[in-house]
């Protein structure tokens, strides 16, 4: 069952160059196993405020994407440009309603 998750992250300082290494990232995001799409929005009042729309084909591959994640070493050029721990939600995509 596919679901998506909702990401919500808080940029500081350059956010042009920020995005620029967010789209570096999510290069191998979409890379991963079970990730059929991974957009991103950027709030038109607050340009710091992104949110990236991510659809997975399952649970088990978002929680394993999740994973790489965390294990991965920190980029510190990224970690400078993130302003809080991004908010995660998860949702079960519902194509009968």
């Amino acid at each position: 069952m596919a679901i998506m998750s909702v990401v919500h992250l808080r940029l500081t300082g350059d956010v042009e160059r920020a995005l620029v290494l967010l789209h570096e990232r999510l290069a191998a995001t979409r890379e991963r196993k079970g990730c059929l799409r991974a957009e991103t929005v950027q709030d038109r009042e607050d340009s710091g405020h992104i949110v990236l729309l991510e659809t997975w084909e399952s649970p088990e591959d978002e929680a394993a994407y999740r994973k790489w994640r965390a294990e991965e070493p920190p980029n510190p050029e990224w970690r400078a440009f993130v302003a809080a721990a991004p908010e995660v939600w998860n949702f079960t995509l519902r194509d009968d309603v």
